[in-house]
């Protein structure tokens, strides 16, 4: 099997561990998520979203409080987000035993900026969003990348596996009858040429 870029270089079906592949597929990823979230705040600017979307609605934890509205928004934006990663994660990741180590770098990595940009998120809504939509992505995109992988595997069916093995085996006794009856097995049986030569050596001895 060729190296597959999805998922760091496959070698005869054997995950070839490729640090440049993971880093590029980490920076992907985040950005594919900055986009999202920062194209929904826009979509619901005016409408939903009483502010004007800046970074400060993006990073700072304390601005995730259900008790807002913009905390309620913000809140339906990450959510919403998240389910759409699922889909980003199909397309750059395409493995579901990498899926739950991304979205957990990917949500470890937005934790760090926003500890960075403003400080570290101790708030208890910041963190339950971050692990109900983590295991919400992770489940999802899992979902979506086994579904993938086993649509790649041909699987043959069952019913037509055992009726040709129940085939060979009644070729077989038909052929262990013929030769117990003492008849010529059918042609194309590896005992036909055998049993032709045995009969036409009386036939040379009489001429």
């Amino acid at each position: 099997m060729p190296p597959s870029g999805a998922d760091g270089a496959l070698a005869l079906g054997r995950v070839v561990f490729d640090p440049v592949l993971i880093v590029t597929q980490i920076v992907v990823l985040q950005a594919v998520f900055y986009l999202l979230v920062g194209g929904a705040f826009f979509l619901f600017e005016g409408s939903l979203l009483p502010t004007t979307p800046s970074l400060s609605i993006v990073f700072n934890a304390d601005l995730l409080d259900l008790h807002t509205v913009v905390g309620v928004v913000s809140v339906g934006v990450f959510t919403l987000a998240a389910v759409a990663m699922a889909w980003a994660f199909l397309a750059v990741v395409s493995r579901s035993k990498r899926c739950l180590d991304h979205a957990v770098t990917m949500y470890t990595v937005h934790t760090l900026l926003c500890t960075a940009a403003y400080h570290f998120p101790t708030t208890l809504d910041y963190w339950l969003l971050i692990l109900t939509n983590a295991s919400g992505l992770t489940l999802l995109s899992e979902y979506l990348c086994m579904k993938q992988e086993l649509r790649d595997i041909p699987i043959q069916n069952p019913d037509e596996r055992h009726g040709q093995q129940a085939s060979l085996v009644r070729q077989k006794e038909q052929e262990m009858k013929e030769i117990r009856a003492g008849g010529a097995p059918r042609s194309g049986s590896p005992g036909a040429p055998a049993q032709q030569r045995r009969s036409a050596s009386p036939k040379r001895e009489e001429v």
